[in-house]
């Protein structure tokens, strides 16, 4: 009784984190953005702008990119805000700024979205 209790515990353990991978239902992904393969990501904001164009502020470990988002089909990177390294990033958006932090050097940055 014990062994198999075991087992069934193994196989949970191995067999959670495949499960877990599955797609959702009803959500179809609309694209994938790896612009900077060589290094880790570690935030993801949203921004609409007035003019109802979409954006995706995207927390690298360097800086901030800025991707136009508006049309999935053809997603396009608008700018690159360079930033202390840092595995940790947050970034929020208020009005037409974003503001950026890190628990590196550099304080906090404002970036102007208008």
């Amino acid at each position: 009784m014990k062994k198999s209790g075991l087992m069934l515990l193994v196989a949970t353990m191995l067999w959670g984190g495949v499960l877990m991978a599955q797609g959702s239902p009803n959500v179809p992904l609309l694209a994938h953005i790896n612009d900077y393969p060589s290094v880790g990501y570690n935030d993801c904001w949203g921004y609409v702008a007035p003019d109802g164009r979409e954006y995706a502020l995207l927390g690298v470990q360097n800086g901030t990119s800025i991707l136009d988002i508006t049309d999935t089909d053809n997603i396009v990177e608008i700018n690159f805000i360079p930033s202390a390294t840092s595995l940790w990033k947050d970034i929020k958006t208020y009005q037409h700024y974003a503001y950026v932090v890190t628990e590196a050097s550099g304080g906090m940055q404002i970036i102007d979205l208008s």
